[in-house]
């Protein structure tokens, strides 16, 4: 299993061509749209799941008075 700092999520991520900024990542747990991290020794602890979730998050970020997609 691979696991990464956050330093790391957002340089693998931003690689990718993602817009992944701390505060977003942080923003995005904080609000339950990608699951908390477990901390070790007081650092946020990033699996390959992680990088998934926030991956689909940060791809199709909610807008504000965005409609959802027609049917």
């Amino acid at each position: 299993m691979s696991i990464f700092s956050l330093q790391d999520v957002v340089d693998t991520l931003t690689a990718e061509g993602i817009d992944a900024g701390k505060h977003r990542i942080n923003h995005a747990i904080s609000r339950g749209y990608v699951s908390r991290p477990k901390l070790v020794g007081g650092n946020r602890v990033y699996t390959a799941k992680h990088m998934h979730e926030l991956r689909k998050y940060l791809v199709h970020t909610p807008s504000p008075g965005r409609q959802p997609a027609a049917v």
